[in-house]
């Protein structure tokens, strides 16, 4: 915000007008699709996905995911691996 010479309020409240979400909110769903992409392309345990996306506690990451996909990193594997 300071870069830009805006408060941090205003600079929040442009980026929702633009994208329909917050910073913080936006952030977590890029990395709950990345998350997603990793569990089902690749045999990385879902601690290191977690790590992966910038998640540093495995039990709060399994809390995001679900909110994003409805079910557990370990489901959605199930059901999505390549």
């Amino acid at each position: 915000a300071a870069e830009f010479g805006v408060s941090t309020d205003h600079l929040i409240a442009s980026f929702k007008k633009e994208t329909g979400s917050t910073p913080n909110a936006y952030l977590a769903k890029v990395r709950m699709k990345k998350a997603a992409n990793l569990l089902a392309c690749s045999a990385m345990t879902v601690g290191d996905v977690s790590m992966a996306v910038g998640v540093s506690d495995p039990n709060y990451f399994v809390k995001l995911f679900k909110k994003e996909f409805g079910e557990t990193p370990s489901t959605f594997r199930k059901r999505h691996t390549i």
